[in-house]
């Protein structure tokens, strides 16, 4: 399944962009509120559900999971037609063709049903290197093992506090 995703597109922003002046605006419904690195206007930042927009003079940013946008979780199976309709709905949203944007960071995963507790601490090394613990609230619920363009975790979903899913 699909899940964490970054989306980006060259495109004009939003008319109101240029006018607000580090004011938030709105747009197409959602509220555009100024973010700010270092004292300086960096860009504009909108929310709809647990998707964020980031809007910049020449470029628009989607990131988060357009699967719990959709389905309202992120454990399930997510498909083809579903993504795409998740692209239409957030495109009818905002305004925005989200179909033409650019893919900078895609999520995959596959839930496995098992003992997630004992499949993750099987999980050693991978080409050479050691999976790292990943870690809610001091409890050890996974392992990741990261490499420059992409990272594998594998996770026991119950302790990572969503009750009766399985191994990821």
């Amino acid at each position: 399944m699909i899940d964490n995703i970054t989306l980006t597109l060259e495109t004009k922003p939003p008319p109101q962009l240029h006018k607000a002046k580090g004011q938030p605006f709105e747009y197409k419904g959602q509220v555009y509120c100024p973010k700010y690195r270092n004292g300086q206007l960096c860009s504009y930042e909108a929310q709809i559900k647990n998707l964020r927009l980031y809007v910049y003079p020449e470029r628009i940013y989607l990131t988060n999971s357009l699967h719990k946008f959709h389905k309202g979780n992120n454990y399930s199976d997510f498909t083809k037609s579903e993504f795409r309709a998740a692209i239409e709905a957030i495109s009818d949203i905002t305004g925005i063709r989200w179909e033409q944007a650019e893919i900078k960071k895609l999520e995959y995963g596959c839930n496995i049903p098992g003992n997630g507790a004992g499949i993750s601490a099987t999980l050693q090394a991978y080409k050479g290197k050691d999976y790292l613990p990943m870690a809610k609230n001091g409890i050890r619920y996974g392992a990741a093992c990261e490499f420059a363009q992409y990272r594998i975790k594998g996770y026991n979903w119950i302790k990572r506090s969503y009750p009766c899913h399985p191994f990821r």
